[in-house]
């Protein structure tokens, strides 16, 4: 497969197909085109129904995502009728993107302000991060995790999705983007969550 999404939970992290379709889902950051968001319901499928999912995602859980971009994932999360959810993107200009139903949802920020002492500590449920892992060097990406971890809920996780190097058709997406700092494969990203100190099973 060109790209890969690997649920990371504090006790499994499983490599599985992309659970849900977004329309058409353009990126704002690094340059890219942006574009309002739109929802189309017939072609939105329930994560709940995903073959092999391992994240269990339910409406009453709370979800933070990192890199949101013009917030299609948030839109998502709202049709789905989730109750609390956080997009967060350092790209200031995003404000004149997101739509008003969703601005509340929306925080312009960059993502270690979250860590830092004397920060607001909020846990959540699930992380989500679509196409923005890549874009950290390996250490980077390995502090991440572990702050994340300690941000998580009991039965937490975090999902991950980013173009897949051990495939052929993957490897134009690592490579056509010089802000891609990172190639991970199946393999790599388990050894690295592994290290950050998630227990991971296949």
């Amino acid at each position: 497969r060109s790209s890969g999404l690997w649920g990371i939970g504090t006790h499994h992290i499983h490599r599985i197909g992309f659970p849900y379709r977004l329309g058409c889902r353009r990126r704002s950051r690094r340059g890219l085109c942006r574009a309002p968001v739109h929802i189309d319901p017939d072609r939105c499928t329930d994560p709940g129904r995903h073959k092999g999912r391992p994240l269990r995602c339910t409406t009453d859980m709370s979800f933070l995502e990192i890199g949101c971009g013009t917030g299609h994932c948030l839109a998502f999360l709202q049709y789905m009728q989730v109750n609390e959810f956080l997009g967060i993107d350092q790209d200031a200009e995003l404000q004149s993107v997101i739509p008003a139903s969703l601005a509340k949802n929306f925080k312009t920020i960059d993502v270690w302000k979250l860590f830092e002492v004397g920060a607001e500590i909020k846990t959540f449920d699930r992380v989500i991060m679509l196409d923005v892992f890549e874009h950290f060097t390996v250490e980077e990406g390995s502090r991440l995790l572990e702050e994340l971890k300690r941000r998580l809920k009991p039965g937490g996780a975090v999902l991950l999705r980013m173009p897949n190097a051990s495939s052929p058709l993957g490897l134009q997406y690592q490579f056509g983007d010089l802000t891609h700092k990172t190639a991970y494969s199946p393999g790599n990203i388990r050894q690295l969550a592994i290290a950050a100190g998630y227990k991971c099973t296949e």
